[in-house]
């Protein structure tokens, strides 16, 4: 049962034209939004607009706090592929048409921290094992590694043969063995453990946002295909990627990313994608050791 009370006719009528002025404005602030952008962007015409462009602009039509729809915005621009400088200008370019001239530093701490939650960590996809998953956390990385595992034991093709996972220890002097970028697949030889322990100035600056959007940005240039990667302790990520020729120029690629952001000791690997569910939770707990 419905319990709202049915409205007059004058209120009704009322409602209706705020409802007008509102979409009127909103529609009115996106078009200036869009063209200000496209002048600047000519290749954004057919891929500009998402529907969390209409979310915020009707948010600041309606005087509504932005920052859910900058959230929005943010995570949308990341899944499509849009790099983070393109992304703050997007937002920037909005603002210009508006009194304040720029956005709120908060609205681009929100909108930055989206984007790089997307960039780091996918969305999550329903799960399938013949071909790279999607994750959303670690915690989901245990469940994947058991199910391709499982599939590998009933199939006796070992996704192993097609996929790797690359490990990046940003907090550890590289290892003299084992290191990626010598070959496209480790060996049959079991990784060394390594102290992994980091001094506690880099675990502090580890956490810095401005940090995760370069590392993020680093990763994603390394592995555009939309990768998962995934946070597994801070300073530590893995990448489900294919074991490709182009693997190793990949893992290069991202070597020399995180030196130019002050990263060049950081530790890489691969492991295998295990072929059995023990080998699956071994491999796990080795991941998070941390």
């Amino acid at each position: 049962m419905n319990d709202e009370r049915p409205l007059s006719p004058a209120a009704a009528e009322r409602r209706a034209r705020a409802t007008r002025r509102f979409r009127t404005e909103a529609v009115a602030l996106r078009e200036v939004w869009r063209e200000s952008v496209l002048r600047q962007r000519p290749s954004w015409t057919g891929g500009w607009w998402t529907a969390a462009v209409d979310s915020l602009t009707r948010a600041i039509a309606e005087t509504r706090d932005p920052q859910p729809a900058c959230v929005r915005l943010g995570r949308a621009r990341a899944a499509a592929g849009v790099g983070i400088d393109d992304t703050v200008a997007d937002l920037s370019a909005l603002y210009r048409a508006l009194p304040e001239g720029e956005p709120p530093d908060h609205l681009l701490e929100v909108l930055v921290g989206a984007w790089t939650e997307v960039t780091l960590v996918p969305e999550h996809t329903a799960p399938c094992v013949e071909a790279l998953p999607r994750l959303r956390d670690v915690d989901e990385l245990q469940v994947v590694l058991k199910e391709i595992a499982r599939h590998a034991q009933l199939t006796g093709t070992p996704l192993g043969n097609r996929h790797v996972l690359l490990v990046a220890d940003l907090t550890a002097v590289p290892p003299p063995t084992r290191c990626a970028g010598t070959s496209p697949k480790p060996t049959d030889e079991q990784p060394t453990e390594y102290d992994v322990s980091a001094p506690p100035d880099l675990s502090a600056v580890l956490e810095q946002p401005v940090l995760g959007v370069e590392l993020a940005t680093r990763f994603r240039t390394a592995f555009p295909a939309g990768e998962p990667i995934i946070r597994l302790w801070p300073g530590g990520y893995v990448v489900l990627t294919d074991a490709s020729a182009e693997l190793v120029g990949r893992t290069a690629s991202l070597r020399r990313g995180l030196a130019e952001i002050g990263l060049a000791t950081a530790r890489l690997w691969y492991e295998d994608f295990p072929d059995d569910v023990p080998a699956a939770q071994a491999l796990y707990q080795r991941l998070i050791r941390n």
